[in-house]
């Protein structure tokens, strides 16, 4: 049960146990209580018919937009330019079409909506927020694209849906930032993978303890690199793995345990991509839909509404 100052969200399988927890905490907090969960801190809560989840924030958006006077802004197909990154531009013109207090404001606002319902603008906002301190013009006509990005996509949110399948995992060599550590793009990726690893470990856990992820079965580690893949399942220390630091290494011992287990997957069907570089449309489409954005209000047209929600 999630808290936000005054705000509680909670759900729960067993009916009694909700209803128990509920009487305890009225018997020392006072509080009104809406027996379906439909929004949230800006988030809008929907349940299809088939129970599948959405999580969007068309309001909030519009919002966001309509303080920055973009309300009637023409929306642009994807949140960067294809290929682009911010830089500090020291020798560029100094921020003057909004103050820094309304930049931090907007990169906030933005870090919120990536937080809550649009994973897919993760680049802009970790771009957006290596400049808090000294932000320039372009920084700012970049926040201003990205929010004319939002306003074309305000319906379109998080889909969660419970297909069967334990925990899969991802691995992008860019993801992990190491790079420069690595003498090939082999290593690269295994650097990624162990960086991947570590940080799906807990999730798993969590998985395994709500009785959702089987422990007796290896979770899927997908990457786009079949050499990477060689290296992480061979135990054997050569000339071409030897510098690799002891604790990359740990990913080595996680496969051979049963934990992890490696596969292929083509370069366009792993959507880490959009959480490393900005992509062209086409690309960024598909891995937008591949992490689980899509167009709520068609998606419930197409599968009918609830006619409840989130039990909240």
């Amino acid at each position: 049960m999630p808290t936000h100052v005054d705000d509680l969200l909670g759900a729960s399988n067993d009916p009694a146990l909700w209803n128990e927890t509920i009487e305890k905490l009225s018997q020392r907090l006072t509080f009104s209580k809406n027996e379906w969960a439909s929004l949230h801190l800006g988030s809008l809560i929907q349940v299809a018919a088939d129970g599948s989840i959405y999580v969007s924030q068309p309001s909030y958006i519009e919002d966001f937009a309509a303080s920055f006077g973009l309300a009637d802004a023409k929306s642009v197909r994807t949140p960067m330019a294809a290929n682009t990154t911010l830089s500090p531009d020291e020798d560029g013109a100094p921020l003057t079409s909004i103050t820094h207090e309304e930049f931090l404001e907007g990169v906030g606002k933005m870090q919120w909506i990536f937080a809550s319902s649009h994973p897919e603008i993760a680049v802009l906002t970790r771009s957006l927020g290596r400049f808090v301190h000294a932000p320039r013009e372009s920084h700012w006509l970049a926040l201003k694209h990205g929010i004319r990005y939002l306003l074309g996509v305000k319906n379109f949110g998080l889909c969660f849906r419970y297909d069967g399948k334990d925990v899969l995992v991802k691995s992008d060599s860019d993801w992990a930032g190491l790079k420069q550590l690595a003498l090939s793009s082999a290593e690269a990726e295994f650097y990624a993978a162990s960086t991947a690893i570590k940080r799906a470990i807990p999730i798993v856990a969590l998985g395994e303890e709500l009785g959702v992820v089987d422990p007796n079965v290896a979770t899927s580690l997908e990457m786009d690199n079949t050499a990477a893949i060689t290296m992480l399942g061979s135990q054997n220390i050569n000339q071409k793995s030897r510098h690799i630091d002891i604790r990359y290494n740990y990913v080595r011992k996680m496969i051979r345990d049963g934990r992890f287990e490696p596969s292929y997957v083509p370069s366009a069907d792993n959507p880490a991509d959009i959480f490393t570089k900005a992509l062209g449309p086409d690309k960024f489409f598909r891995a937008r839909e591949l992490v689980g954005v899509v167009d709520v209000e068609a998606e419930l047209d197409r599968l009918g509404r609830s006619m409840g929600g989130v039990r909240g």
